[in-house]
């Protein structure tokens, strides 16, 4: 389950409302980059709660972006949102789910982080893919999920289940060779990461699949070590993710636009890669505009930060 992070960027807040009218769907993207769970669980006050902090995040440090919530697609509450709760269970992932799981080594002993209802070790362990697994929750609702179809699918034994924030879920008899982190925001990946560091022997695999904030993440990637072994846009249920997954080897070096769009990425230029930059352009260009017609100033670095991305996308699209 994403986690509501303590950063910087996140005590710079204020209110979007006041430079643009957004909906209901522009809230749950910047949830996403947030990595604020704007409506997987949550009801009643909570949501409310959350849309308060979402409508008050920073769009410039996170831009609006098609990135709803991991695991499932819900309503933010009964009157907005339009995505139905997609039936997912640990005999039939999600598309992104099961490109996570391409990646997971044969005979890994993963650690899958914000493991939710467990489905993705489970999957693996009843495909005989991996050895053995963690399934890490902090929340004790999806956690008691995560038991629940560990216990019916009989791997009580292959797969423990702990209540844990992060990678404290991780315990040194373990043995993980492969730690999965998906559908949470990309600084909240990068948080988890650098938080229970101490956790990690630097041999694992990183399997992540951030819901936006991917810049950041990969900066801490190369910052310590890791070079990205492969990385994926991929379209699903109209949304675009992206599946990163890194290896400790030593120093390694991205320019700012690879790190902003992803060093492989900028290679293969797949048609899903493009069509989402195609997007953003547009998102980009659109709230451009919005900042001209501002009532309220913006703060002239942040419109020349945005205005910098929508050149980098053009010249990349050029």
């Amino acid at each position: 389950m994403a986690r509501m992070g303590q950063s910087s960027e996140k005590r710079r807040l204020f209110s979007f409302f006041q430079i643009s009218n957004i909906g209901a769907n522009s809230l749950a993207f910047f949830a996403g980059r947030a990595g604020i769970p704007y409506g997987k669980r949550g009801k009643g006050s909570e949501v409310s709660h959350q849309l308060w902090l979402v409508s008050r995040f920073d769009p410039l440090r996170d831009e609006c972006c098609d990135c709803p919530s991991a695991g499932h697609l819900l309503r933010l509450d009964p009157e907005v949102g339009d995505e139905q709760e997609q039936q997912l269970n640990e005999q039939t992932l999600s598309q992104r789910l099961e490109r996570v799981a391409a990646h997971v080594p044969a005979g890994a002993r993963l650690a899958d982080i914000g493991s939710d209802h467990g489905y993705l070790p489970v999957a693996l362990m009843r495909r005989g893919v991996i050895a053995a697994a963690v399934a890490g929750e902090v929340a004790l609702t999806p956690f008691r999920s995560a038991e629940r179809t560990v216990r019916e699918n009989g791997f009580t034994q292959q797969v423990i289940v702990r209540l844990a924030d992060g990678l404290a879920a991780i315990e040194p008899g373990d043995g993980i060779t492969a730690v999965s982190l998906c559908g949470m925001g990309g600084e909240t990946i990068r948080d988890i990461l650098a938080d229970g560091k101490a956790r990690l022997s630097g041999q694992e695999r990183l399997i992540l699949q951030p819901n936006g904030g991917e810049q950041p993440l990969r900066q801490w990637l190369m910052e310590n070590g890791y070079r990205i072994c492969f990385e994926e846009v991929l379209r699903e249920n109209r949304f675009y993710y992206e599946i990163i997954v890194a290896e400790r080897a030593g120093p390694v070096t991205y320019t700012a636009q690879e790190l902003y769009f992803g060093p492989l990425q900028m290679r293969v230029r797949s048609p899903a890669f493009l069509a989402k930059w195609q997007r953003m352009l547009r998102l980009k260009q659109r709230t451009l505009t919005h900042f001209t017609r501002a009532r309220q100033a913006v703060p002239e670095d942040k419109v020349q930060e945005m205005a910098r991305q929508t050149q980098w996308i053009s010249e990349l699209l050029a």
